[in-house]
């Protein structure tokens, strides 16, 4: 039996989408085991007072994130939290 308590999210797949002509972007991504290519579902990610959970592949997809600096942070149950702030720019 492993101990997931020392289980992390590997680095979060993110990918910024710019809504031409949009005010608002998309941040989505993938969520992996630390240090494997083992996805992770049913992760909770937050980024600009929104969240979604993570589907069966581990992908997700948050719409209608304002521009500017944005904490990107994931979590599950027995895993250590990850974050990350990223800056989405218009027309990148």
């Amino acid at each position: 039996m492993s101990d997931k308590t020392s289980d992390a999210l590997k680095d979060i797949i993110i990918t910024v989408t710019d809504n031409s002509g949009e005010s608002n972007a998309i941040i989505e991504g993938k969520v992996f085991k630390i240090n494997t290519d083992t996805i992770i579902s049913g992760v909770v990610i937050e980024a600009g007072g929104k969240s979604v959970t993570s589907d069966q592949d581990g992908n997700y997809r948050i719409e209608n994130i304002i521009r500017g600096e944005v904490i990107v942070k994931a979590g599950k149950t027995d895993y250590q939290t990850y974050e990350q702030t990223v800056t989405i720019i218009a027309n990148q």
